[in-house]
């Protein structure tokens, strides 16, 4: 996705960039820029007083998701909506998962990055507890061509906040048992269900957006949707954008598979529709005055305009490379 950024908020609250997006009532704040064919939205969030961007890829539920289970208990998979049709353990969910981001302060400027965030890795291999992360790689294995990531940037995923927020609990405060077949990732791991129906992940209160607790006093805290989330400043002290417009795409975002391919895409491939001629920037009137409001490059905009699988060739002839397998 290609996309002109001049949006802003005077408002003091702005988001946490934790990974969460409805467990942190962070979607009261953001606001969505661009729906792909496949539904997943990419938002966006301005906050002035601090001169800092926030983003985040919300991938639809049709797309891809954070329910996962052991190869045997396919039937719980299965119940989520709308279903996998496949087997999907928490490994094979985490372990090519990965969106690129480029952002840039103008086309062709000297203050452009472009990286690969991972869904998650762990910090240290082996059984649990291990804390997960999403930062800039290593520790999440390299990337072809390297990843630059901004500097000054906070980012993380869902995957990461849920897995995280779990290990650090206190075992008799969980409303269920992540281990549930093992400590393996691969063949142990099962995301939150409900003792009564262990394979309907439906009967999961707060089920398909965020699960806090099971009614009582026992605790999920489980964001369903997968989630990458990031924040930058762009102001003086940070990257320092000056009175450019602000230019964000986003590019590669790999599901291993999806569960539905999006209509439109290539295998395997969540893409945006292109703009219709040059997209105009939105000035909200609270940005420096400077930050007047312009037309981007519409044939750039057309050649950027897609979100997709690892492995494939982009529109400009790049190649997006999958990421390693985590630890």
């Amino acid at each position: 996705v290609f996309l002109c950024l001049m949006a802003g908020s005077t408002l003091m609250a702005q988001p946490t960039v934790n990974g969460l997006f409805y467990g942190d009532g962070d979607n009261a704040l953001y606001q969505p820029y661009a729906t792909s064919n496949g539904g997943s939205v990419l938002y966006t969030y301005y906050h002035a007083p601090t001169t800092t961007l926030y983003v985040a890829l919300v991938v639809s539920h049709t797309v891809n998701d954070l329910v996962c289970t052991p190869r045997p208990n396919k039937a719980y998979t299965a119940s989520a909506t709308p279903p996998w049709g496949n087997h999907r353990s928490c490994k094979r969910g985490t372990d090519s998962e990965y969106a690129e981001f480029t952002f840039e302060c103008a086309p062709g400027s000297p203050n452009s990055w472009t990286w690969q965030q991972a869904l998650g890795c762990a910090l240290v291999p082996g059984p649990p507890p291990n804390s997960w992360t999403s930062a800039p790689n290593p520790p999440c294995g390299s990337s072809t061509p390297p990843a630059t990531w901004p500097p000054g940037i906070n980012a993380s995923t869902s995957w990461v906040a849920n897995i995280n927020t779990y290990q650090s609990a206190a075992p008799p405060t969980r409303a269920w048992n992540l281990y549930a077949f093992g400590t393996d990732i691969d063949g142990g791991w099962k995301s939150p269900f409900v003792a009564s129906a262990p394979n309907d992940v439906t009967q999961v209160p707060g089920y398909p957006t965020y699960s806090n607790t099971n009614g009582m006093d026992l605790f999920y805290q489980w964001e369903w949707s997968m989630i990458y989330e990031w924040a930058l400043d762009i102001g003086p002290v940070g990257v320092n954008c000056g009175d450019q417009p602000i230019f964000l795409v986003t590019g590669a975002s790999h599901r291993s598979p999806p569960k539905m391919q999006p209509p439109g895409c290539p295998m395997n491939d969540d893409c945006f529709p292109p703009p219709g001629g040059d997209p105009t920037l939105s000035d909200f009137g609270d940005l420096p005055a400077s930050y007047g409001t312009t037309k981007s490059v519409g044939t750039r905009a057309a050649a950027t305009w897609s979100t997709r699988a690892g492995g494939r060739s982009s529109p400009s002839g790049r190649r997006s490379p999958r990421r390693p397998a985590s630890p």
